[in-house]
């Protein structure tokens, strides 16, 4: 009887959680939603049944019953944890994904499908409002052929001699003559400016621009060269994951920059300076050599180009860094056509200075997608400038 009696309390629990889960499943409600029909839950007696065909599962299962007294009490010596599994599977059958629906009113469809999508359909059925059908990238190239028209007859009316000018122009940053003049007539307009500018091979519309006004007296900005990096290149068919690609830049010598520039600047302090360079990192006899390659600009210099070569370094190349810099001077430093070549190829990231200003971003979190400033300070400010 002391056996009977531990095996009925052990029993006890198992058997009450049933009847409770017997008695959380949820009961059809009274009032609906307008428009919304929630998930029906079973009617009391089949919950009923389900405790009454407790001991029958226990058989089927392969669980021991025994029958003890006159009274004919049952209880479970030992419950198999496939007992707990199958009834655990009977709970989630009931508590699986909310499904509903909604009756969109009369004459409000088109509206509906403008402005709302439906969400997620497995766990939690919504509807959220819809994606936007073009992003902010995409608005800029719309824009440029909505000029294609009025342009057109422009174009035609050139002659040979300046279209001969526009295509040298756009040959200096990888465009065609034609598309050089739309992309620049657009960045006009966009500046309020109205006319059509003169093509010029030094630089091209958008240029880069840092500014120097007082209390600032210099700004250092710096794009990062390692041999190898990541980039997160997003997953196609998905919103917002994201997978680190690595990007390799086998360097070989000679390394060549170049870079076009207009300054209007003036001295601010002793040793004023203004100039691009970069330092090759090499690794010698366990230290970090450093080896500069610069260009330097006057102070007040009308638009040229220029170029510089470093030919050799001592060790293995670990890397390098390609800055520009305004050192106790004040006033505006204009560039375009950013070129550090090292193997054939142009390795500077935005050539053309078409978003200087553009650091680190989701996709460039290890090194800088365009330019960081390094010592940047009230009244010292870049970015991107249309130059008339």
């Amino acid at each position: 009887m002391v056996r009977a009696a531990r095996a009925r309390c052990h029993n006890l629990p198992s058997f009450a959680w049933l009847l409770a889960f017997c008695a959380v499943v949820p009961l059809p409600s009274a009032s609906l939603r307008a428009g919304v029909r929630p998930l029906r839950g079973p009617r009391l007696g089949v919950r009923w049944c389900l405790a009454a065909c407790w001991p029958l599962v226990c058989r089927m299962v392969g669980v021991r019953v025994w029958r003890l007294g006159s009274g004919g009490e049952v209880f479970v010596r030992r419950l198999l944890p496939c007992l707990r599994s199958f009834l655990y599977f009977l709970g989630i059958l009931y508590r699986m994904a909310k499904v509903s629906y909604l009756n969109v009113p009369s004459g409000m469809e088109a509206a509906y499908k403008k402005g709302l999508q439906s969400g997620d359909r497995f766990t939690f059925s919504r509807v959220r409002v819809k994606d936007l059908f073009l992003s902010r990238a995409r608005v800029k190239g719309i824009t440029q052929k909505s000029y294609l028209v009025s342009l057109a007859p422009v174009w035609q009316s050139l002659t040979d001699g300046q279209r001969a000018l526009w295509s040298a122009a756009g040959a200096a940053c990888g465009l065609t003559g034609w598309k050089m003049f739309v992309t620049d007539t657009v960045d006009r307009r966009k500046a309020g400016i109205s006319g059509y500018a003169l093509p010029n091979a030094t630089y091209q519309a958008m240029v880069g621009r840092i500014e120097i006004v007082a209390p600032a007296t210099g700004l250092l900005i710096e794009q990062a060269h390692p041999d190898t990096y990541y980039v997160n290149h997003h997953i196609v068919g998905t919103r917002s994951q994201y997978i680190p690609v690595a990007v390799n830049e086998p360097f070989s010598f000679p390394l060549e920059i170049a870079i076009s520039w207009h300054t209007d600047l003036t001295a601010a302090g002793v040793s004023p300076r203004a100039r691009f360079f970069c330092i090759v990192y090499s690794s010698y006899q366990g230290r970090t050599l450093e080896e500069y390659v610069q260009i330097s600009f006057g102070l007040t210099d009308a638009w040229q180009r220029a170029s510089a070569t470093l030919s050799a370094v001592t060790g293995p190349v670990q890397g390098y860094s390609a800055f520009i810099e305004l050192y106790n001077v004040r006033g505006n430093l204009y560039f375009d056509n950013v070129e550090i070549k090292h193997g054939g190829e142009n390795w500077a990231r935005d050539p053309a200075c078409n978003n200087v200003a553009q650091s680190f971003t989701k996709a460039f979190q290890q090194v800088e997608r365009h330019w960081a400033p390094l010592n940047i300070s009230d009244g010292a400010d870049f970015g991107s400038f249309y130059f008339s």
